[in-house]
């Protein structure tokens, strides 16, 4: 039964693994660019989240809301400050892989200098490099069925995840801006041809993916109650295997049943380490 346990848990973080890996596979879908500043987008998301409930007293979902905009944001600075120039200049894929990687850094590095005294205070006030929502930031009820135990908040996190995954595939496939993303991701030329603005796509593109790796930071932090600069970082790899199972185009990016397995298998395996210990 403890294990079962560790299954369920372990299918709602997969869950925040895919609405993840979807961000970060619609970039390499359409832009074939691995946006290495994807997991430090994730942990920011976590933390506007946290600093404005709080640190502001603001409401968790109008402050889960300004998180993810600012994501956002921070998507379109990625496109216009680390990916466009590159890209007008025909510079090799590895120098993309190479600013990502820059800006993430930059990112985790303001996180970190968050300490009393400093210009990001704002945050760590009590000197700790780990934070969690204060208690009753969601009404967390709990509910055991058949001898298992499942937090509604949990339960809420894997239909988010779900119903985002569901419109974003509806939405790629059947409606006039997802024939323009998949026409930009299978030939660019082309698609500029035809008229669609290749720039604007890859502006929208980076936006909306960054808005989805902010919301799963978020996800993560009510799952994990554990808010650090470091979240992100452990995440970085899972969507490699979830890219893969995922490939096939741009629709091939909406994870498939291979898209939970990092968490379904990391939980089980990481309490049976403790159990032997």
């Amino acid at each position: 039964m403890a294990l079962t346990q560790q299954v369920l848990n372990a299918i709602f973080i997969g869950s925040i693994y895919a609405l993840f890996a979807v961000g970060y596979t619609l970039v390499f879908g359409v832009l074939d660019v691995l946006n290495l500043a994807h997991s430090a987008v994730f942990m920011l998301g976590a933390v506007i989240t946290y600093s404005l409930v709080a640190l502001h007293g603001m409401p968790f979902l109008p402050a889960a809301v300004i998180a993810v905009l600012v994501c956002g944001l921070l998507g379109l600075l990625i496109e216009f400050v680390a990916l466009r120039p590159l890209r007008r200049r025909n510079a090799p894929p590895i120098s993309a892989l190479i600013s990502t990687i820059g800006l993430a850094l930059i990112f985790v590095a303001i996180v970190e200098q968050a300490t009393p005294g400093t210009l990001f205070s704002w945050l760590w006030q009590d000197g700790a490099n780990s934070v969690r929502f204060p208690a009753g930031t969601v009404p967390n009820p709990t509910y055991h069925v058949a001898g298992l135990t499942i937090e509604g908040t949990k339960l809420g996190i894997l239909i988010t995840s779900v119903v985002l995954m569901l419109i974003l595939g509806y939405v790629i496939r059947y409606t006039q801006v997802g024939r323009a993303l998949r026409a930009v991701a299978e030939n660019r030329r082309a698609a500029t041809l035809l008229g669609i603005n290749v720039d604007r796509i890859f502006a929208s593109t980076l936006f909306l993916s960054s808005a989805l790796g902010g919301l799963a930071g978020i996800l993560f932090g009510l799952a994990i109650s554990d808010i650090s600069p470091y979240i992100g970082r452990d995440q970085g790899l899972c969507p490699l295997w979830q890219q893969r199972r995922g490939r096939g185009g741009l629709c091939g990016a909406l994870p498939r049943a291979g898209a939970a397995a990092p968490g379904i298998v990391r939980r089980p395996v990481a309490r049976a380490t403790v159990v032997r210990r």
